[in-house]
This record gives C-alpha cells, sequence and structure tokens, in this order.
C-alpha cells in the first residue's frame, strides 16, 4: 500500500509501534542522518542529552540495525564512533515520508 493511499488512522497505527518515532531516537536518527558520522560525546552535545540517555538509544537503534557503534584510535586518542547505517537511512526516510504524509492529510495540504 503506497503511502499516498493510508488512511490518518493507518499513519497513527504505524507511528504508534515505530522505535524510530521515539522523540529522543529521532532526535539522533535527525542528526545522524544529515551527518552521517560522529563521535558518541559530540553526538550528546548535539541531541544535548546526558551520556548514559544517549547511548541506551543507541543500543536500540543498533540493536535494530540502525547505527553502528564503533571505538577507533584518533589523533586524540580513543574514541566512540556512531555512524548511520544504510539500513537506518532508508528506514529514516520512510518515516519522514510517513510523517510529511500525516501532515499533508492534517492539513488538507496537497503539495509534496
Amino acid at each position: 500500500m503506497s503511502s499516498d493511499r493510508l488512511s490518518i488512522d493507518d499513519i497513527i497505527e504505524k507511528v504508534q509501534v515505530d522505535d524510530l518515532l521515539n522523540i529522543k531516537r529521532f532526535i539522533i536518527m535527525t542528526i545522524l542522518y544529515v551527518i552521517e558520522r560522529t563521535t558518541l560525546t559530540e553526538l550528546a552535545k548535539m541531541c544535548k542529552m546526558p551520556l548514559s540517555t544517549l547511548q541506551d538509544n543507541l543500543k536500540r537503534l543498533q540493536e535494530l540495525g540502525y547505527v553502528n557503534v564503533r571505538r577507533a584510535i584518533t589523533t586524540r586518542g580513543v574514541r566512540t564512533i556512531v555512524e548511520i547505517t544504510e539500513k537506518g537511512k532508508r528506514r529514516y526516510f520512510e518515516v519522514y515520508q510517513l510523517l510529511k504524509t500525516f501532515l499533508d492529510k492534517v492539513h488538507g495540504s496537497e503539495s509534496r
């Protein structure tokens, strides 16, 4: 079924069961969708959330295959690197399209 043909109830049902629509995870994924890769510390600053909260949410995103978290040696020492996966990019775009369709239906907009 195309997202254009989904009813508002269908969209709301999809939104309620999607882990990516947890607001903290959505913020994390939005940032990673744009920049693709960063350190854990920088991501925590950008998300404005404590490291422990970020790590809890990254664990779930990693279980879903949306992000990779790894240790790497850099010129500044060992850092934790977080990057979005191709699967994560695809899923983020799908959720974006779903939300856009929902907002278009709610506001009666047909512009795309």
